[in-house]
């Protein structure tokens, strides 16, 4: 379940203890007023820990073999970094990211999932 709509449910609520609190995610779950969150695949995780490792440890070019091998290996990515300023490191941040562009209805919803935008 989301957070925000979660807090949003129950912001009404007098007494905030862990009963109460139960009892209102069970109400919630019973009326249907959740969105299912997108869980990342094992592939997009894996790619997330590298990009961290790559960061934190000091092996970076073995790393990064591994990175540009990841990334000739799907076509997405490949497609990514065709775009002018866009590296390896850029696209498989972006594609490890987003996982699974599919989710989105429209394009401008991942634009606003990347950086969320004020509403007017």
């Amino acid at each position: 379940m989301e957070a925000r709509q979660v807090r949003a449910a129950f912001a009404a609520m007098r007494v905030k203890t862990d009963h109460p609190d139960a009892g209102g995610i069970a109400q919630l779950v019973r009326l249907g007023w959740f969105k299912c969150l997108h869980a990342k695949s094992l592939n997009a995780q894996a790619t997330r820990a590298l990009l961290t490792a790559r960061i934190v440890l000091d092996e970076p070019t073995e790393i990064d073999r591994k990175l540009t091998a990841l990334a000739t290996s799907d076509t997405a990515t490949r497609r990514l970094v065709t775009t002018p300023g866009v590296g390896v490191i850029g696209a498989l941040s972006f594609r490890s990211a987003v996982d699974d562009p599919g989710r989105f209805p429209h394009r401008r919803d991942v634009r606003a999932w990347i950086s969320p935008t004020p509403r007017r």
